[in-house]
């Protein structure tokens, strides 16, 4: 007889183990993820990058510190004209507060992995952090007391490209275990498939190849990994 743990605890034992194996400093030297490419994208609501038709604006990352910010589900042109390091470096998603009414909007930044850290200030807040070597500094503001979990973005081979920091419990995945208290996570229910559709289960979940600045991964098959909302 199988047994399968449940998604919860196998989503916060995925974290443990990254930790482990990324050792107690995420700024020891490690493998590289160069990434380069342009490509016409969008933020869903979950935060994560989606490959689409249409956009016509372009914003361009080359720099750590670099940002723009951008409404929800419109489409626009990701630009890296040179190829960065993802490991060095991340790919940074996460939803901003706004005045404007009707509309969501979401920051996308380039940041370096080391040295900035992830601010958690609202419950249920998730952050999209496309690295998958190292795990960002994490602090949590207003004296929340939910659980914070870091789940694994999966890729189109289900490899690791990648962490969701949420501030909240989603449960398992289960009708059983949601409620008007559970926080929604798009990267646990692509865990929930994965597990589901693969005898291995967790035990085979790896991160990205990594590749070099000569032979950089294109910016189309990062994002086109990202799972659909």
């Amino acid at each position: 007889m199988t047994h399968r743990m449940p998604l919860r605890v196998l989503a916060i034992a995925l974290f443990c183990i990254a930790v482990v194996l990324q050792s107690c400093s995420t700024c020891d030297p490690g493998s590289s993820l160069y990434v380069r490419g342009s490509i016409s994208v969008r933020v869903t609501s979950s935060g994560t990058l989606e490959q689409v038709e249409g956009g016509t604006t372009q914003f361009t990352l080359d720099s750590p510190g670099e940002q723009f910010i951008v409404e929800q589900d419109r489409p626009f042109v990701l630009d890296i004209p040179d190829a960065i390091d993802l490991s060095s470096y991340a790919l940074v998603v996460n939803e901003v507060d706004t005045t404007i009414p009707g509309g969501r909007y979401y920051r996308v930044s380039l940041r370096e992995s080391c040295q900035p850290y992830i601010v958690m200030d609202k419950r249920c807040k998730i952050v999209n952090w496309y690295n998958p070597y190292r795990l960002p500094e994490i602090r949590i503001q207003n004296a929340y007391t939910d659980q914070l979990v870091t789940t694994p973005l999966l890729g189109k081979s289900n490899e690791i490209i990648g962490y969701e920091v949420r501030l909240g419990d989603a449960g398992d995945g289960s009708s059983k275990t949601q409620n008007a208290s559970a926080c929604p996570s798009p990267a646990l229910k692509r865990l929930q498939k994965y597990q589901q559709a693969d005898k291995a289960g967790y035990t085979s979940l790896k991160p990205v190849k990594p590749r070099s600045k000569k032979e950089p991964m294109k910016l189309e098959d990062l994002i086109s990994a990202v799972p659909k909302s």
